[in-house]
């Protein structure tokens, strides 16, 4: 399979009208095909019966990949909407939604990954980012009572305090 020069190493918003024989036996190298319009686009020509084309390194997010156009190295091909919490989730072919394209940061905020626990209403302001105060105060609690090594910090911050505030208070007397 040789490589294909002509469309490596560039970026494309759609090939449907190449001719999928100039395709055909050959690998794409790092070219950017991503589509930000919708999940599952048409981009790619169909390749004659049996034909093949890799994509090596390639971006095809949100791009349907015709029979014969295989994926390899560090080629990506996820499918992802915005959703109403107006943070992107990947989809499945029905467009359902499987999971935030952000699960660390959903987690790290306490946010759901659960598709069922998607807002009906359409939010103002990503769900991720808040100008509330009160939101962001008790996201920053969830964050310092999520780590072990914080509460610990914490605690022995707070016993150290005691310490110097009742020292002249011997253990296990009642001061009248």
């Amino acid at each position: 399979m040789k490589k294909n020069d002509k469309f490596s190493h560039s970026s494309f918003k759609t090939m449907i009208d190449v001719d999928g024989m100039e395709l055909d036996d050959t690998y794409i190298q790092g070219s950017c095909f991503y589509q930000d319009s919708a999940p599952y686009s048409d981009v790619f020509p169909k390749l004659p019966e049996g034909g093949r084309c890799e994509l090596l390194d390639c971006n095809v997010d949100n791009c349907k990949l015709p029979e014969g156009y295989v994926c390899t190295g560090r080629t990506t091909n996820k499918h992802f909407l915005e959703q109403k919490t107006l943070e992107n989730w990947i989809v499945d072919e029905r467009l359902k939604p499987i999971e935030p394209v952000e699960v660390a940061k959903h987690v790290t905020l306490g946010i759901s990954i659960k598709p069922s626990d998607l807002p009906t209403e359409k939010r103002s302001e990503p769900i991720t980012v808040t100008f509330d105060p009160d939101v962001k105060r008790q996201r920053a609690i969830d964050i310092v009572m999520s780590d072990k090594a914080k509460i610990d910090a914490l605690v022995d911050e707070v016993l150290d305090d005691m310490a110097t505030s009742f020292d002249k208070t011997p253990v296990g007397k009642v001061v009248k």
